[in-house]
């Protein structure tokens, strides 16, 4: 790839990911409707320097996919919003749960989740590695494996939006923006993963998605 050529990944990777982290951490603070207005504020702030943080290291050639990035990740999205109740009964900013969620309809032991998340990411490297398939579709199993680990105790979804749009950049592709405007169908698309194990829902709202930002 030319110096032209990665300018111009550079930027349009740059600009989506700004339109990214308006719409993710809207998204999140859906979710997680009781929060301050302050902290809403402070989500998009930790959004953006987490989108600041991936690009970095797709321009610098050091992204991969490990559990100290998954950390990372949690960790910058995360500063501000738990409370220090949340922090000690269920774990801060960058740090695994604690304890089973038996509120869940899945989620991984406790005890198990680094296994789980290392066998996944050697998965995903062994899949972008010996797989000329699609991209997209391999971005879209990693998302729901993450929110099927659960492995915080709050913000996987957000998480998972971030490693689905790392994972793509990683590969040359650019980052998908799920639009607030479009997130009933989004939580739609992860209930349907969730009953049936069914993903072409989800790869094909992130097609539509991808349109809609092209069109902008």
């Amino acid at each position: 790839m030319g110096f032209l050529e990665g300018m111009i990944i550079w930027k349009r990777n740059k600009e989506r990911s700004c339109l990214f982290s308006y719409h993710s951490a809207k998204i999140e603070n859906e979710v997680m409707k009781e929060q301050e207005e302050h902290k809403k504020l402070l989500m998009l702030h930790n959004q953006e320097r987490c989108s600041r943080l991936l690009l970095n290291k797709i321009a610098v050639k050091t992204a991969r996919l490990s559990i100290e990035v998954i950390k990372e990740i949690h960790g910058i999205l995360m500063v501000g919003i738990m409370t220090e109740e949340e922090i000690l009964a269920l774990g801060g900013p960058g740090q695994f749960r604690g304890m089973d969620c038996e509120a869940l309809l899945s989620g991984t032991d406790a005890g198990d989740i680094e296994k789980e998340l290392r066998e996944l990411f050697d998965e995903m490297t062994e899949i972008s590695v010996c797989s000329e398939g699609d991209i997209l579709k391999e971005a879209a199993y990693l998302h729901v494996k993450i929110i099927d680990i659960f492995p915080f105790a709050y913000g996987n979804e957000i998480v998972a939006r971030n490693l689905l749009n790392y994972y793509l950049m990683m590969n040359d592709h650019p980052p998908v923006v799920i639009f607030w405007d479009d997130r009933e169908r989004y939580f739609k698309t992860l209930a349907d993963y969730c009953n049936s194990g069914n993903i072409e829902s989800l790869v094909s709202f992130l097609k539509w998605q991808q349109t809609k930002v092209k069109s902008i």
